[in-house]
Parts: C-alpha cells; structure tokens; sequence
C-alpha cells in the first residue's frame, strides 16, 4: 500500500536528469515544502521560474490530470489569474511519468 502522507524522495541528481530529458529543463534547484509531493523551484537561466512537482502516486492518475486539466482551463479562461500555468513535458504530455526504484512518479 501507497503511503499517502510522505512526499516522495527522489534524489536531486534523478531528478535533474529527468527533467532535462522530459522538459528540457535546467537551472538552479531549490526545495520547497511539501505535504504530499516532492517540489522544487527551478530557475532557468533567462527564463521564468518554474515548479518542479513530484507527485505522490497514491493521489491515483484521475486527480492529477483534474488537476493538469483544471489549470489548463483557467489559462485559456483568463491568463492573467495568478495561479499556476502547466508546462507540458516536451512530448506534450500533461503528466509525464518518472520511475525510478520500481515506482511511477506522475510529474
């Protein structure tokens, strides 16, 4: 069973890598709190900040892409609001998967 309470721990070299891979992303990394996913704020060199979400497995994929689709709407209904835009992985995928130790990490 998914421990729904403890974010995932994924080690910060992992993660670089995946995110370079999947989005084209590099930067400074820098932890932020979580209560149920592993994040990080990534500042690109010349480019926005970006969040870098770990999510916790035992949310179920339903959740997540609400979540991605939920964002995308607000985008399209009105960009200026000040809440999160989803970056797409560079294949387009809302939600790109990471694994790594036998699990799936939704990103």
């Amino acid at each position: 069973m998914l421990n729904t309470l403890t974010p995932p721990s994924i080690p910060l070299d992992v993660l670089k890598a995946f995110a370079e891979e999947a989005y084209g992303l590099a930067g400074e990394w820098t932890r932020l709190e979580g209560e149920r996913d592993q994040n990080f704020r990534v500042r690109p060199e010349g480019a926005p900040d970006v969040v870098f979400k770990i999510c916790n497995p035992a949310e179920g994929e339903a959740v997540l892409t609400c979540q991605a689709e939920a964002l995308e709407h607000i985008a399209l209904a009105d960009p200026a609001l000040p809440v999160p835009h989803l970056r797409r992985s560079l294949k387009g995928e809302a939600l790109a998967y990471l694994s790594h130790e036998g699990m799936s990490y939704p990103v």
